[in-house]
């Protein structure tokens, strides 16, 4: 099982449930390629989308996080796509259609 999948399993109910997550509308994300963008109000983002979402989500991270090697660690492990902020990551870009494509 991937770590993307031990921690939708461990975290997703608690998300849920602590903090009364309710979804709307998820039966109208298509099936297949699709693209899911969040308003970005805290760092928590990813969890609550993570829970939200039964499918599994590759996120764009900046490259800072990579510093803490625990947490690069996790994110290479989730499948993240690190972005250079401020520079127009083209690579990074790149990267997110790649991993749409697959």
């Amino acid at each position: 099982m991937s770590l993307y999948r031990v921690l939708h399993v461990v975290l997703a109910p608690p998300v849920r449930a602590v903090w009364g997550l309710e979804v709307d509308g998820a039966a109208h994300v298509p099936p297949g390629r699709v693209i899911v963008v969040a308003n970005h109000d805290s760092l928590s983002d990813p969890f609550f989308l993570g829970a939200a979402l039964e499918r599994q989500l590759r996120f764009l991270a900046k490259r800072e996080l990579w510093r803490i090697r625990v947490v690069g660690w996790a994110l290479d492990r989730l499948g993240a796509i690190p972005v250079e902020r401020r520079r127009g990551d083209v690579g990074a870009v790149a990267a997110a259609a790649h991993a749409l494509e697959q």
